[in-house]
């Protein structure tokens, strides 16, 4: 029913204080199921980015969608372990990168231009596999989130040109998500 209703994937949480993870079991039970349909899977990373979780799903023969950008640490740049593991989760051609949360990922605040090189190191790696997302409703800030139109702008400040912002909002996600752009 739900494919039929146009969804085309599915979130899965390793985040213990969230609830809902699934035993390795469930989980297994799930991709298959996302691979008959032809779906991806979404993985919410852990507040301390991808690495403890990465083993239950960088094997994975579906397309992957990684949230939040990983979580990398700005301040480790280039050395931060998520990160890392991000561009060799790239370089396989089955994962994708959401560039989302970057205001919660920054550890300086507005404009949040410290996530900027992560963004950019996801948009080298992987033009084709990058897509965005403001994070609406922002449902777990326990401060008040910012204005949106913000965060499009720190989207703007990711990209290097036109193109690239046509790939990560147009072509990427309709790629992804299965319709026509």
């Amino acid at each position: 029913k739900l494919h039929d209703a146009g969804v085309r994937g599915a979130r899965c949480s390793f985040r213990q204080e969230l609830g809902a993870v699934l035993s390795d079991k469930d989980f297994d039970r799930a991709i298959a199921r996302m691979r008959e349909l032809g779906w991806y899977a979404k993985i919410q990373p852990e507040k301390d980015g991808i690495v403890s979780s990465a083993t239950k799903y960088e094997n994975l023969d579906v397309p992957v969608l990684i949230d939040h950008m990983a979580r990398p640490d700005p301040v480790r740049g280039k050395e931060d372990p998520n990160l890392k593991k991000m561009l060799e989760l790239l370089s396989k051609g089955n994962f994708w990168v959401m560039l989302s949360l970057g205001e919660k990922t920054s550890k300086k605040g507005p404009p949040w231009d410290d996530v900027i090189p992560i963004a950019r190191a996801y948009i080298e790696a992987a033009p084709d596999r990058c897509v965005w997302a403001s994070d609406w409703p922002h449902p777990v800030s326990v401060v008040q989130p910012p204005n949106d139109a913000d965060l499009l702008e720190l989207l703007y400040s990711y990209v290097s040109d036109e193109a690239e912002l046509k790939r990560i909002l147009v072509t990427n996600p309709a790629k992804l998500f299965g319709y026509e752009n």
